[in-house]
């Protein structure tokens, strides 16, 4: 017996269970666009419109610079602080999912170590990072977020190395994260 899609012909869609998952596709693209555009802000150094982007009571559950003022306005600081150690910043999205309320980013960051970063003064050098980011959207905002684990590997001119955590030390944890439980 030969192997084949269907013994009845082509298959074709039900044109009610195509229409019925509509709005959550519309969703879907609507949250990704969303977090997209964030990462073209950051890009473009338009740190004003970026609150705006963050809902009420935002959490970030990895900041970049830990011991900052918690919700938005440690946002704002620390967009401030990375705005003063890296010029050039881009970040290209490698892949994106997402499912219900969370938007999953897979991307890389890169640009050139002008300013202090975590203690280590300005190289000149281009640094560039790997990371995964998982934002969760509530009424069109980012209401929680868990940034990538590992900062750029950004070296001294002394040779120095700023320390990172261990390769996906921060995701292991997700399942029990306060980021993967509903409010």
């Amino acid at each position: 017996m030969r192997c084949s899609a269907s013994s009845r012909g082509s298959w074709k869609p039900r044109a009610k269970a195509v229409r019925s998952r509509l709005p959550e596709l519309e969703r879907r693209r609507s949250q990704q666009s969303l977090v997209r555009r964030f990462f073209e802000c950051i890009d473009a150094g338009d740190f004003g419109v970026l609150l705006d982007f963050y809902a009420p009571g935002f959490i970030d559950h990895a900041p970049t610079y830990p011991g900052l003022a918690e919700g938005t306005e440690g946002v704002g600081q620390a967009f401030t602080m990375s705005l003063a150690a890296f010029s050039d910043v881009r970040h290209v999205i490698d892949d994106q999912i997402a499912s219900g309320d969370r938007v999953v980013t897979r991307m890389t960051a890169s640009g050139t170590h002008i300013g202090d970063f975590r203690g280590i003064a300005g190289t000149g050098r281009s640094v560039s990072m790997e990371g995964i980011a998982i934002h969760r959207i509530a009424d069109g905002k980012i209401r929680r977020a868990l940034g990538p684990q590992r900062p750029p590997r950004v070296a001294a001119a002394d040779g120095r190395r700023l320390a990172s955590k261990a390769p996906g030390a921060g995701l292991r944890r997700l399942a029990g994260d306060a980021l993967c439980s509903k409010p």
